[in-house]
């Protein structure tokens, strides 16, 4: 009795349910179609037209809940051939903008005589002995020579220098042999290790060698330098050690003499006669300070 009172009730709801139009499926998540109730039977099923609905609907909902793919980037348009040739050529540089070698330049005696010092040409460093050698050969000369008041002096070489301005000269200057030399074409290399030494031996003898006052030597080195590269000599050096150069000039003419038989020629004895005219030593002086040796 309690059942059939149950089922007559529930009957009775649904009745008025469906006469009163007001009963619809609850509406599906994210926004899915609601159905209507007139789908649904008088028996309370669902048709299967709004199942069909419901279900494309909660498909729908679900996909637009899926956040969207990232739009794939366009590809980039390609060049035309046209323009990429142009761009193989803009970074091709032009042959004409490579740099040209530059031109040689024509060789000058500058320039070879620089190269000859560079090698195995005749210096006048090349001929002279250490400093202290030759200044021991200068001590050897039975005179030495000082000034005093602008007068040159003569006197006797003592055993031990004395003390003041005395430099030990070349009487036949290095300048003036090593010009002489490279002039007439000779190189260390030419004349060979044994007539360099002998040539060296020469100029740096005692005979060769002299001490003298300091400001005279500077002034003959000077004067000879002059004559030697077609200079203009200084009157005031000239007047300083003219004197000088005219009494040792026998002995450097000796010296010129002894060199040119080493190498062959008389290359030597030109210059220094040259350098002696142009200085004015046209005679040596005679006095009782004469060295006849």
């Amino acid at each position: 009795m309690r059942w059939s009172l149950i089922f007559y009730l529930f009957a009775a709801f649904t009745a008025l349910l469906v006469l009163d139009g007001t009963f619809a499926l609850p509406a599906p998540r994210d926004g899915a179609l609601a159905l209507d109730t007139r789908a649904v039977t008088r028996s309370g099923g669902v048709a299967k037209s709004a199942q069909k609905l419901r279900k494309t609907a909660a498909r729908a909902g679900a996909a637009a809940a899926k956040k969207p793919a990232t739009a794939k980037k366009p590809a980039a348009a390609k060049k035309p051939a046209a323009a990429k040739k142009k761009t193989a050529a803009a970074k091709k540089k032009p042959a004409a903008a490579k740099k040209q070698p530059a031109a040689r330049k024509k060789a000058s005696s500058t320039t070879a005589a620089k190269k000859g010092k560079s090698g195995q040409a005749i210096t006048p460093k090349s001929l002279k002995k250490s400093s202290n050698a030759y200044r021991k050969a200068a001590m050897k000369n039975p005179h030495m020579y000082g000034a005093k008041g602008g007068k040159l002096q003569k006197v006797k070489t003592p055993a031990k220098m004395a003390s003041g301005n005395y430099h030990a000269d070349h009487l036949l200057e290095a300048q003036t042999a090593s010009k002489a030399l490279s002039g007439a074409g000779h190189t260390q290399k030419s004349l060979g290790k044994q007539k360099m030494n002998k040539v060296k031996n020469t100029l740096n003898a005692p005979k060769n060698m002299a001490m003298v006052d300091g400001n005279v030597n500077t002034a003959k080195g000077r004067v000879t330098k002059a004559a030697l590269n077609g200079g203009t000599l200084k009157q005031a050096d000239v007047k300083k050690s003219q004197a000088y150069m005219k009494d040792t000039k026998s002995r450097g003419k000796e010296t010129a003499a002894e060199v040119d038989k080493i190498v062959g020629g008389n290359a030597v004895q030109t210059k220094h006669n040259q350098v002696l005219k142009k200085a004015g030593i046209k005679r040596e002086i005679i006095s009782k300070w004469e060295d006849l040796e």
